[in-house]
């Protein structure tokens, strides 16, 4: 933002459209080619913009992801406190989860192709804490054992995200209702 948008509080539409080409722009070009190959010159040509345009918005390449996966981690939040489900549904809550993320499946399997997940992970783990912590109380006023919330938290998230890793490795062709299926299956079996 510069000087007088952070007086007005808005940012400048043109900036913010010039932003979102060069996210566009990387995320097309990481389709084909793998990301510690694109320079920003040819993310700025791809994006039909000049170089120096990039460098008004960004310092490196690694910020263009990174804002990329702000802007998702922000999303998913948004998206779980929408959809919250009720407290111990579990079922509900990981057919939320892919619900989200099937959505944005494109942009994971290029993170994937790209070697770069745990990227994600580092952004989006302590989001999900939050939102399943948020879940597993859900406004009740249940005996608050903090103990209890952190590791359910923990397990749950870390549960979440390797049957996302598995989900993408097979192609991300489950839908989410089958994904909470089998989720409840193995809980299930479990018992």
């Amino acid at each position: 933002m510069t000087e007088s948008d952070k007086h007005t509080g808005k940012e400048n539409p043109q900036k913010k459209q010039s932003r979102q080409w060069l996210v566009d722009s990387l995320l097309d070009i990481m389709k084909t080619k793998p990301y510690k190959d694109i320079t920003v010159s040819e993310l700025s040509a791809h994006a039909d913009l000049a170089r120096r345009t990039f460098y008004r918005h960004f310092s490196t390449m690694e910020e263009v992801l990174d804002s990329t996966l702000q802007q998702l981690c922000d999303e998913f939040a948004a998206y779980f406190v929408e959809n919250q489900p009720k407290r111990g549904d579990l079922h509900n809550m990981i057919y939320i989860y892919f619900t989200f993320w099937e959505q944005h499946k494109e942009f994971l399997l290029i993170l994937q192709k790209n070697d770069m997940m745990h990227l994600l992970l580092k952004k989006v783990l302590p989001q999900a804490r939050n939102e399943i912590r948020s879940a597993l109380l859900n406004g009740n006023v249940m005996e608050e054992n903090t103990q209890y919330l952190e590791y359910a938290s923990y397990f749950t998230e870390g549960g979440a995200w390797n049957l996302m890793v598995k989900w993408l490795g097979d192609g991300a062709v489950l839908t989410p209702e089958e994904m909470a299926d089998i989720v409840d299956i193995i809980i299930r079996t479990m018992h």
